[in-house]
């Protein structure tokens, strides 16, 4: 697999990347194969400050959190985690949807005709990790 190196100077909230010259690299899996948190290892001793990635056979693009040289020759890039603005942008921008509503704060006692909210007291917050493709998040509410 081909992985494309870059140093990207823009935070992770930004959709669209500026990704400059990039520096590729054959590579490969190791261990288990993990598209969302790769590890991959590289037929190459990488000497640079690299954060962030694109492989090719994935069709994904990484951010990097460290680069190891284990020996000559030899490099581990890991841990990797897939950055979803970037590898969905095109896909999202396509999607003809329209915004019916909006507003510029939130305002959890306004009333809503089209959804009912409930005054909640107690509101739960569930981390989902990582988010890949076929996963869904679900919001709910605990009494």
């Amino acid at each position: 697999m081909k992985i494309t190196l870059y140093n990207v100077p823009e935070d992770y909230r930004h959709i669209t990347k500026t990704l400059g010259a990039g520096v590729s690299f054959s590579g490969s899996p190791r261990g288990e194969i993990n598209m969302v948190e790769p590890t991959i290892t590289v037929n190459a001793t990488i000497i640079g400050t690299y954060n962030y990635a694109y492989i090719d056979t994935y069709g994904a693009f990484y951010w990097v959190g460290d680069i190891t040289v284990e020996r000559a020759g030899l490099s581990i890039i890991s841990p990797m985690q897939r950055d979803p603005l970037t590898t969905f942008a095109q896909g999202v921008r396509s999607c003809p949807a329209i915004a019916g509503r909006n507003a510029q704060q939130w305002d959890m006692w306004r009333g809503d005709s089209r959804f009912q909210l409930m005054q909640r007291k107690n509101i739960a917050t569930i981390d989902l990790g990582s988010i890949g493709e076929g996963d869904a998040i679900i919001f709910g509410y605990v009494e």
